[in-house]
């Protein structure tokens, strides 16, 4: 039904359905409130009124039985909608759904009502009941009334939530869990997407300096072969490992402009970088590593053209560490390359397998090593014999064979001041069999401060061992006072200098050897002397280096390139590759920046960013 009514305002027309009647609303075209009125009812047919006034039974619609009536509610703990027959009306049973004891709600009586069946009897002063109130109006009655809905809108009515059953909250952790999973997944997905296109990305640019011929230096291109070979080794990659370093030995044996003791550097780090390529049978199947039985050979090729005796004995003696970890036997076979050096190179093995605990292994070199050395019958001929090597009298000392070692050289008695090489071979056996104090003493009664300052180098490089770091500091603070005060340049051997330094560096005194590492003569030892201060640095590190670190290897030496190698690949594993990318992009000079670009694909592939 409409209603038509015109708005007393301005006197339009209107027209709205009846569900508006005695609403309040703005007109359309005054925007003014005016009220809508109620709609005029047909005129009532009076007969039919007065016939169902007047009749002797009430209509009453026909109900269901009640036996087939259900009543529908809501289970007050899990909040599911129950339905049950209706003659359990006011009674309680269990809800289907979480088991528990419920009560059935009133069935209510949907019969109209009779007028006359209504008890109108009042008291005379009683307030009359409030009839139909229209939507929207207001009376002074509910002046001081307040509706619920308002006072929860409000926040005036404290919210009581009902508690979960512990199936609810099992689904709802099951499902977080569920999202937190997906969530951490997905990022670590990411993540590695990344860092594998980083890695990608700069090895890339570094084999493609690799393909530019005659863009780097023989001794660049050899350790860049190594690096990238380092890298193919991390991914399990055993064929291209091998390529990579059999291609660094080449680069190193063709490259007649390195300098010599550089020269025997790549070369040791090629070898120690092969021993990692040996593996079992399993790795080997799979490609992952190759057989050690081809790996002998490659040692053999790589460690034969050594050329310097100290540099021969240090890289026997890391080899033989490196063996001794993986379980294997000593490379004594490779000492047997250099006949002229095996009465040193077999006691250098021997100190390392003592220093395992291997005794009986060391004792059998030391008497290989004696067997070899040449027997002279004359007085003539015993002063033109070729002294003992000091790795010998150190280990004949260590074993405590003092007989032995006193036939070949024996301590002298009194005042007498013995050679430096038996003074400092007694003094370090006398360290490493445990009688530290004697050696200590020994070395500071020498008579020449040159005697003194190698023999308490010696008895430093035990303690390192031995893991006695403090007492290691205070005798190489000694020995760095006097390498660069009373004996600065009167080191002869250029070695000796490097093994300060590189014990130094592993004592956590780097600052303090920088000088003493300028002192070096030669190129190429001091540049490998000042990164083993860099290495040693970054190592106690875990922030970014800064790249002013690299002015501690001298940029005219050989290893100078390493060092960004170093830092690169540091700052890449501890912060991400931004910064290390800076570093290798701005380097100057530009044919150095590959060895960066390897150094941040190593530090990726370590950090796993």
């Amino acid at each position: 039904m409409t209603i038509k009514f015109s708005c007393p305002h301005c006197k339009k027309a209107l027209s709205v359905k009846d569900d508006y009647a005695g609403r309040r609303a703005a007109c359309p075209a005054c925007k003014t409130p005016v009220v809508v009125p109620a709609p005029v009812a047909k005129p009532a047919d009076m007969e039919a009124f007065a016939a169902a006034a007047l009749s002797d039974e009430p209509a009453a619609a026909a109900a269901a039985p009640q036996s087939q009536a259900k009543i529908e509610f809501t289970c007050t703990f899990c909040d599911e909608k129950v339905s049950v027959p209706a003659d359990l009306a006011g009674k309680r049973t269990p809800c289907p759904e979480c088991r528990r004891i419920v009560k059935v709600p009133d069935l209510k009586d949907d019969k109209p009502k009779d007028w006359r069946e209504i008890d109108t009897r009042r008291p005379s002063a009683a307030r009359p009941e409030p009839g139909a109130v229209l939507e929207g109006t207001w009376s002074t009655r509910d002046a001081g009334n307040v509706s619920a809905e308002a006072l929860i809108e409000a926040d005036a009515v404290p919210q009581f939530r009902r508690r979960l059953t512990w199936q609810q909250w099992v689904r709802r952790g099951f499902l977080a869990a569920v999202g937190v999973s997906v969530i951490t997944f997905g990022a670590w997905v990411a993540t590695r997407w990344v860092s594998e296109h980083r890695k990608s990305l700069f090895l890339a640019r570094a084999l493609a300096a690799l393909d530019n011929k005659g863009s780097l230096s023989p001794g660049h291109t050899a350790e860049l072969h190594r690096a990238v070979g380092d890298y193919y080794l991390a991914e399990n990659n055993g064929e291209q490992a091998r390529n990579q370093f059999v291609r660094a030995r080449a680069a190193v044996l063709q490259g007649d402009a390195i300098p010599a003791t550089e020269r025997d550097w790549l070369l040791i780090d090629i070898l120690l970088s092969q021993v990692e390529l040996g593996g079992d049978k399993i790795d080997v199947t799979e490609g992952r590593r190759v057989k050690w039985d081809d790996m002998q050979k490659e040692f053999r090729q790589t460690s034969q053209n050594l050329r310097s005796p100290e540099a021969r004995a240090i890289a026997l003696r890391a080899l033989t560490r490196q063996f001794i970890e993986k379980g294997l036997q000593a490379p004594t076979a490779l000492a047997s390359q250099f006949a002229d050096d095996q009465p040193q190179l077999l006691p250098a093995i021997g100190l390392e397998l003592l220093r395992a605990g291997k005794t009986e292994l060391a004792t059998s070199l030391a008497a290989q090593a004696l067997a070899q050395l040449p027997n002279p019958k004359a007085d003539e001929d015993k002063a033109k014999a070729p002294a003992p090597s000091l790795a010998l009298i150190v280990l004949l000392v260590a074993l405590r064979k003092d007989q032995d070692a006193a036939a070949i050289a024996p301590f002298p008695e009194g005042d007498v001041q013995p050679d430096t090489a038996i003074l400092v071979g007694y003094v370090e056996g006398w360290a490493r069999r445990g009688d530290i104090a004697m050696a200590r003493k020994r070395a500071n009664e020498a008579r020449f401060p040159l005697d003194r300052f190698q023999a308490l180098m010696a008895v430093a490089g035990v303690e390192l061992d031995n893991g006695q770091t403090d007492d290691a500091r205070k005798d190489l603070e000694t020995c760095l006072q006097l390498a660069d005060g009373e004996l600065k340049e009167k080191v002869s051997s250029p070695w000796i200098l490097f093994r300060l330094v590189r014990l130094s560096a592993q004592a956590g005194l780097g600052d303090k050897a920088i000088p003493v590492a300028k002192l070096i003569s030669d190129v190429g030892l001091r540049g490998r002397a000042q990164l083993e201060i860099l290495r040693h640095r970054l190592a106690e590190s875990s922030t970014p280096a800064d790249e002013a670190l690299l002015q501690i290897v001298d940029k005219s030496t050989p290893a100078h390139a390493l060092a960004l190698e170093a830092i690169a690949r540091h700052n890449t594993r501890t912060s991400g590759y931004t910064s290390a990318q800076k570093l290798v992009e701005n380097w100057d000079p530009p044919e150095e920046r590959p060895l960066g670009d390897i150094g941040v694909a190593l530090g990726s592939q370590a950090s796993g960013k």
